[in-house]
């Protein structure tokens, strides 16, 4: 178990619960049928797989995407679309710190065995953002 923990679980699934909250609570105002709003959530590929050392990071994605399915079932009739990129690793600060300096050794956990780039998950985003029809859906 690692000693962060519990700061990844409050990141992870306690602020995506907070976030959802207060965005749903928001939209509700705004979101009509010829206007739909939208939420995009950052879960991750490990919330459909499993890395060694990395339960709970992949244990808190798995919550993730499950708040992004329930939010977004009970939002349809209000308008509201809820999705979620899932990537895998992508070349962030983030990376750095567990391969000290050598994120590149993730790229083995991918099909095409390297680590995206930024631009490749933020594309994917801006998709989610203009289809009104695209709902419940993880991208990986």
């Amino acid at each position: 178990m690692p000693k962060n923990a519990g700061y990844i679980v409050d990141v992870n699934i306690k602020g995506v619960i907070y976030c959802l909250h207060h965005q749903i609570k928001k939209m509700l105002k705004y979101a009509t049928k010829n206007s739909p709003c939208s939420i995009v959530n950052n879960s991750s590929i490990l919330s459909h797989a499993a890395y060694p050392g990395l339960t709970v990071y992949s244990s808190t994605k798995h919550a993730v995407t499950g708040l992004t399915k329930g939010a977004a079932a009970e939002c349809a009739e209000s308008n509201i679309r809820v999705n979620a990129v899932g990537p895998g690793p992508i070349r962030t600060p983030m990376l750095e710190v567990p391969t000290e300096g050598h994120p590149e050794q993730f790229g083995g956990m991918v099909p095409m065995q390297r680590i995206g780039e930024p631009k490749e998950i933020s594309d994917a985003v801006i998709w989610l953002f203009r289809k009104t029809q695209v709902m419940l859906q993880v991208i990986l």
